[in-house]
């Protein structure tokens, strides 16, 4: 016999009900984010300023960090 529980819906409530907390956990994931976005910024600068850096292997690096800026950016609800 297999399982035939199939999720249908997921209702996120929240993090925390209390307007402190919530203000706590927002500079908390804001702080991350902008760390995240300076230091792909700051890869992304550095190969491009550095022509010692334009090898293969660092063209690879400009393009992830790119991307992780495009996929922190956005969400998919």
């Amino acid at each position: 016999m297999e399982n035939q529980t199939m999720v249908t819906e997921f209702i996120f409530l929240g993090l925390s009900s209390d307007p402190q907390l919530q203000i706590f956990l927002f500079l908390v994931f804001l702080v991350i984010y902008v760390i995240t976005l300076l230091g792909n910024m700051m890869i992304i600068l550095v190969i491009c300023t550095d022509t010692q850096l334009h090898t293969p292997m660092y063209f690879f690096v400009f393009h992830l960090s790119f991307v992780d800026i495009c996929y922190s950016s956005v969400t998919d609800c």
